[in-house]
């Protein structure tokens, strides 16, 4: 867990160590590049913060549990490049919150490419949001 005194995360911070939990706090207001990049072990992760940063996860291969949580407001460009683990992301607020989220077209995926082939699912509060690779787009399926 990183303590909440921290506001800033530097560049490959944490790059290619051996961390299998992670918990980044509210407080942190700023993300270097490839702050977890390449932590084969990383299997869960947690963030508080509003944004996360530009290649935050790439080639986290183990990472399977990614929760994000309602205050996020940014996405850095291919922070989830390279985690075939991760099918899904619990995100805890709403549909309508998820997609006000600034979020540049390669997110998820590298390059030009605005999707990859294993994260299928966003569940929020009130639904998910399920990937259709047919027509390249997320559908909304709310609860009730």
């Amino acid at each position: 867990t990183i303590p909440q005194a921290v506001t800033a995360i530097q560049s490959y911070a944490f790059y290619h160590t051996a961390i299998a939990e992670v918990t980044v706090p509210a407080s942190v207001k700023t993300w270097g590049k490839y702050v977890f990049s390449g932590c084969a072990k990383l299997k869960t992760a947690r963030v508080s913060c509003n944004s996360i940063g530009a290649f935050a996860f790439t080639s986290c291969t183990a990472l399977s549990s990614l929760t994000i949580y309602a205050n996020c407001r940014t996405f850095g460009e291919n922070m989830l490049t390279y985690c075939e683990s991760l099918t899904a992301i619990t995100y805890e607020g709403t549909i309508a919150q998820w997609n006000a989220i600034t979020k540049p077209v390669n997110w998820m995926s590298s390059g030009e490419q605005s999707y990859n082939d294993y994260l299928k699912k966003i569940q929020c509060v009130d639904g998910y949001l399920e990937y259709d690779p047919e027509n390249n787009v997320w559908n909304e399926v709310k609860n009730g």
